[in-house]
């Protein structure tokens, strides 16, 4: 069964990840962000909330919603770029070293 067929349309009824471990028999959650990374590959929108009011996973309602988690990922991947600039100025000061190898 596929994630996205236990998934509902909009952000009020997200589901939580260990529920769907459950659901789809699943051995952790590595294994369900897995398969979400997999169906999204395949075109599936799956939508992730950390909205303390309806964490999980969903599908989008609609375009507008879908759109507003595309604009948080981006907001994500800024911060982790930022996170990764600090972090290679400061090995920068331990080692000389400015970046690690393969990055």
């Amino acid at each position: 069964m596929k994630v996205s067929g236990l998934l509902q349309a909009g952000k009020g009824n997200a589901i939580q990840g260990h529920k769907l471990v459950k659901l789809l028999g699943l051995k952790d959650l590595r294994d369900l962000t897995q398969l979400i990374e997999a169906e999204r590959r395949a075109g599936a929108p799956i939508c992730a909330s950390t909205d303390q009011n309806s964490p999980g996973y969903y599908l989008p309602a609609d375009a507008a919603e879908l759109e507003e988690y595309i604009k948080s990922l981006g907001r994500r991947l800024r911060n982790v770029s930022r996170t990764m600039t600090h972090l290679e100025d400061a090995l920068l000061q331990m080692t000389g070293q400015e970046k690690m190898g393969g990055c």
